[in-house]
């Protein structure tokens, strides 16, 4: 059984863009089958109408009660899903990821049963398995939204904020460390967004105490993406500071113009640093944490996978390379 591809699979297939080769072709070759971002969302969506389709049949016509075909649908779902993963060895292609996700969602729900952040947090657990499953960075994403959505009303929303901050600062210092598989690394990355954006939208409305701790952690978080030259924590801070910047005119009392000059000011100055830090030729920035190097042995090992059909990753003979991938002296010869 095919469980899910492998880490030099995943590599390949998120390192296919970035040298210009088609994903969707490199995947085939290594024996999987893919989509691109807008098929994909159209799969998606067309079978999470099947799906609700069905279970609106099954009610419709009285072939089982609402929580028993809720419960049937989604584990016929889920085996539908591991059944194109296995034998058709789809992945991150639409179809699977809606039978799997939603299948899993339906499950974990009931219709009349229990209170809302007791289904929120199942939602959120159902999806956190599909995307671990999956390896879908977005479905991630949807289950950290659904399960910090469940916090509220178990503890009050200073303390959310108050978690939110820490996750989003764990998440950023996770995000230092080298990733081997794209999906956890996107994941991370997504996550420090979305934990410092909700942090900052509530704990900026809660007073002095609440506005200072979002801006030690928007500072926090600025000065590890500078500093490791990671690109998660820069985007938080300006998806956060949004939130910041509106309660701190709120408390200086600004007129529109000092509020936009002030903005403008912000931006222009975020700008600056991060065209100064990042422009440098050491190191570099990749949204994926792979290095320059890697970057190069791999996308060498995409190219060789695509030009011997019929290899695996593990049977690809390695070829050493005469010339660069990209910049000056770039050649077309291995």
């Amino acid at each position: 059984m095919r469980f899910r591809p492998t880490v030099a699979v995943e590599r390949m297939i998120a390192a296919a863009k970035r040298v210009g080769e088609n994903p969707v072709t490199v995947a085939r070759e290594l024996e999987w089958r893919t989509t691109s971002t807008f098929p994909r969302l159209a799969l998606f969506a067309l079978t999470a109408v099947g799906i609700y389709a069905s279970f609106g049949i099954v009610i419709l016509f009285d072939i089982l009660e609402q929580e028993p075909a809720q419960l049937f649908i989604g584990l016929f779902s889920i085996a539908a899903g591991e059944l194109l993963i296995d034998r058709r060895r789809f992945f991150r292609h639409g179809v699977e990821e809606a039978l799997w996700s939603i299948g899993a969602v339906m499950i974990v729900t009931s219709p009349g049963g229990d209170s809302v952040p007791a289904g929120l947090a199942a939602i959120g657990v159902a999806l956190a398995v599909s995307a671990i499953r999956l390896l879908n960075p977005w479905i991630g994403l949807a289950s950290v939204a659904f399960l910090g959505a469940s916090l509220s009303d178990w503890i009050d929303d200073t303390a959310v904020g108050w978690v939110a901050l820490i996750l989003a600062i764990l998440f950023a210092i996770i995000d230092t460390f080298e990733q081997k598989r794209p999906f956890h690394a996107r994941f991370v990355e997504l996550s420090t967004i979305l934990c410092y954006g909700f942090a900052a939208a509530i704990l900026s409305s809660k007073g002095v105490a609440g506005l200072t701790a979002a801006v030690i952690g928007g500072i926090t978080l600025a000065a590890i993406g500078l500093r490791r030259r990671i690109l998660a924590p820069i985007l938080a801070v300006l998806a956060g500071g949004g939130f910041v910047l509106y309660e701190i005119s709120g408390y200086l009392d600004w007129k529109p113009e000092a509020e936009a000059f002030a903005w403008g000011l912000v931006l222009l100055t975020s700008a600056v640093l991060w065209s100064r830090r990042f422009a440098g030729k050491t190191e570099g920035i990749t949204s994926d944490r792979l290095r320059r190097a890697t970057d190069e042995e791999i996308a060498q090992t995409v190219l060789i996978a695509a030009a011997t059909p019929g290899t695996s990753p593990e049977s690809a003979p390695a070829r050493e390379g005469e010339g660069d991938f990209g910049g000056g002296g770039a050649t077309d010869r291995w």
